[in-house]
């Protein structure tokens, strides 16, 4: 617990590049939808998003309080 603040930017900055990730993989589909290609799945991604989200609800949390 003493690293909280640490933890808790790491946890933002991680969240950031997952955010940052799916965006891109929207545009990639979106582009390859344009020129014909099969989309590119990226469920791995969402997937991570999703098993992250509680441990970046509690560091981001700890930290506001």
């Amino acid at each position: 617990m003493e690293n909280f603040e640490e933890i808790a930017a790491n946890a933002r900055d991680v969240k950031a590049k997952l955010d940052w990730s799916l965006e891109n993989g929207k545009m990639y589909n979106n582009r390859e939808c344009l020129t014909g290609q099969d989309e590119t799945n990226y469920d791995n991604i969402t997937a991570t998003v999703k098993e992250f989200e509680p441990f970046y609800s509690l560091w981001t949390t700890t930290d506001q309080w």
